[in-house]
């Protein structure tokens, strides 16, 4: 190759890289001559992340966590719940009966087994039951139910005593 080929491949060669890198290296030098604050030094400040807080769907923290009882809406004050209320009226289990004149009992075993006398009017039950009515081989018990619109219905559940053919 003689030195006229050499010099021209150097030639091509530098204008390919002044080509290839030139629009984008300009651009890189002159961001780093000027900052992004607008001085001249060539470095970029270092700038805090801003950061708002936005309490939109939080709860107020220095709102007590202990909420005063609120009137139901029948307006009276909410009662404190019994172990009977704790469980679904289902799950109770009927074992005796006892009538005594015009009065009658039922003895009922919640599912931890600890039994409780029951007597007509008394609440049990989750959804606030009421004892309507001791039979002699049932108690009935009527629970307020929700459908699917959200309408409340009185629902009539039995317990029924356990026959000796049942085992």
């Amino acid at each position: 190759m003689g030195a006229r080929q050499e010099k021209a491949i150097m030639f091509l060669t530098l204008l390919m890289l002044l080509v290839w890198a030139g629009p984008g290296a300009a651009q890189e030098q002159e961001a780093a001559a000027v900052g992004a604050d607008g001085d001249e030094s060539g470095l970029v400040k270092y700038r805090e992340p801003t950061y708002i807080y936005s309490s939109i769907g939080m709860r107020d923290p220095f709102r007590s966590l202990i909420q005063k009882v609120e009137l139901s809406d029948e307006g009276d004050m909410e009662r404190p719940r019994t172990p009977l209320e704790s469980y679904n009226v289902s799950q109770l289990n009927l074992i005796a009966i006892v009538s005594a004149g015009d009065k009658a009992y039922a003895l009922v075993v919640l599912p931890d087994g600890k039994s409780y006398t029951v007597h007509e009017g008394m609440n049990i039950g989750l959804h606030d039951g009421i004892v309507k009515e001791i039979r002699s081989d049932q108690v009935v018990v009527e629970v307020e139910t929700k459908d699917h619109k959200g309408n409340k219905k009185l629902e009539e559940v039995f317990l029924k005593l356990r026959q000796e053919d049942d085992k």
